[in-house]
């Protein structure tokens, strides 16, 4: 089994062309595409961490949602070395390239996938049934009257998540529900897509201070739930996916850990 074979899969179900338009996150992002595999691992973010146990269980291709690198910023703020000489970049590089394990990036196309990719699966995951807007990687669902506190619990208990962000009088009641996974909320006025499709609350993933505070001035109410903890759940059906069409492949998720605390 060739590592393309599998990427073929991937983009016939999930075509890149679905995604945003020139998605530089999705691709080939290392080695080489003819490379016998027989263990392929997804994970959200290519990490060390995560490169180290791919060593360790003899995989051969990750598949990852977030970049392999880090690009350089080249702004004005600060002097940096350029991406191909980061030290971050070379030591995941190394470890790659030491032990021939090929990388390839399934973004957006991942995202926007029909009911088992990203977007859909986080509210399939709390418990939302009832679509009644959407976006592209934005929904809105018809939820029967709920608070804020009763709906930051729900959403810690599906996610598994000790405590969650909120703003917002914790005993207004509402009945429409948004979603905006992973890092959309790194856009400063991005709160306003959920309002405009009629949201009251907002369940966000990766939030800028900037953002939440844009979204109290539009009157959204909030959870922050993190990037990594609203996008893997998708990734997890797509590591399914993976191991129904290939049932010869050992077929692994590796979760990201979260690796910092809050005293």
């Amino acid at each position: 089994m060739k590592a393309k074979e599998v990427v073929k899969f991937i983009t016939e179900i999930a075509p890149h062309e679905k995604g945003v338009p020139n998605d530089g996150q999705s691709g080939w992002k290392f080695g080489d595409p003819e490379r016998e595999v027989d263990a392929v691992a997804v994970c959200w973010s290519p990490t060390l961490n995560v490169i180290e146990r791919c060593v360790s269980l003899g995989v051969n291709l990750l598949i990852c949602h977030e970049p392999l690198t880090f690009q350089a910023y080249n702004g004005p703020w600060f002097k940096e070395k350029p991406s191909q000489e980061k030290e971050v970049n070379l030591k995941r590089l190394e470890l790659l390239k030491r032990h021939q394990i090929c990388v390839y990036g399934s973004h957006s196309n991942w995202d926007v996938k029909e009911r088992i990719g990203v977007a859909d699966t986080l509210g399939e995951l709390l418990g939302f049934k009832k679509v009644v807007a959407k976006g592209f990687c934005t929904r809105v669902y018809k939820v029967r009257p709920t608070t804020l506190k009763s709906l930051a619990r729900r959403v810690k208990r599906k996610l598994g998540l000790e405590r969650v962000l909120v703003i917002g009088e914790s005993e207004r009641k509402f009945t429409k529900v948004g979603t905006a996974i992973g890092g959309l909320g790194q856009m400063f006025t991005f709160p306003e897509e959920l309002h405009n499709l009629g949201a009251e609350v907002g369940i966000f993933g990766e939030m800028l201070e900037y953002t939440r505070r844009y979204a109290v001035e539009l009157g959204l109410s909030i959870i922050e739930a993190g990037h990594s903890t609203t996008e893997m759940p998708g990734l997890k059906n797509l590591t399914e996916e993976i191991r129904r069409r290939f049932p010869e492949l050992r077929v692994y998720f590796l979760e990201n850990i979260i690796p910092w605390s809050y005293i």
